[in-house]
């Protein structure tokens, strides 16, 4: 779970140290529940999202959460093509 702007810079960097600049990872977390309110798998709200200026934008349709180099996104959750990695914390 991303909980500072700091996690989301570090996860930025790991994508443009590994030439993934235009790929979309997938973090922990969901706002399926309730449009807006962002929880980790736990159920824990997520503090901290960063999403560009033009996110979230896809309502009640695009319920995960992802990081690209330019921040944080919502997307369809259901076969998403555009989703190549997930990231895990250790």
């Amino acid at each position: 779970m991303v909980t500072t702007a700091e996690e989301t810079s570090a996860i930025q960097t790991y994508l443009l140290t590994k030439g993934l600049a235009a790929f979309v990872a997938w973090i922990d977390g969901t706002d399926a529940a309730t449009d807006g309110v962002w929880l980790a798998e736990s159920g824990e709200e997520i503090p901290y999202v960063g999403f560009t200026e033009v996110e979230p934008n896809g309502g009640m349709t695009e319920n995960c959460l992802g990081v690209t180099v330019d921040g944080a996104l919502d997307f369809n959750c259901d076969g998403n093509r555009d989703i190549q990695y997930t990231l895990c914390e250790m």
